[in-house]
């Protein structure tokens, strides 16, 4: 069984061939996460990444309560979108209180 402690979703496909900003909406309550590198929720486990291919959604302690579909917007004259349906089976816990990485 695989635990992790964060999700990233990355949204590249579109963007190799331009240098635009993109949106993450969770779709369950259509509220808008990240515009660009700007967050705008008040969970601080969001985060926007841009990276030279794209930009990447990332959900830091990831919980059960986060499943659902997430969907990566990119404003151009006609509107792209692409979406994942996020899984989240069981909470994280590590193997080892006491071991250091």
């Amino acid at each position: 069984m695989l635990f992790i402690e964060h999700i990233e979703h990355s949204c590249d496909h579109f963007l190799a061939e331009a240098d635009l900003s993109v949106s993450w909406v969770r779709q369950r309550d259509l509220h808008i996460l990240t515009a660009g590198e700007y967050v705008y929720t008040s969970d601080q486990r969001f985060r926007s990444i841009h990276h030279e291919n794209g930009w990447t959604l990332e959900i830091r302690d990831a919980q059960i309560n986060d499943s659902g579909v997430y969907e990566c917007q990119i404003s151009t004259e006609t509107k792209l979108s692409a979406s994942v349906f996020l899984n989240i089976i069981g909470e994280y816990k590590p193997m080892c209180n006491h071991c250091s990485l």
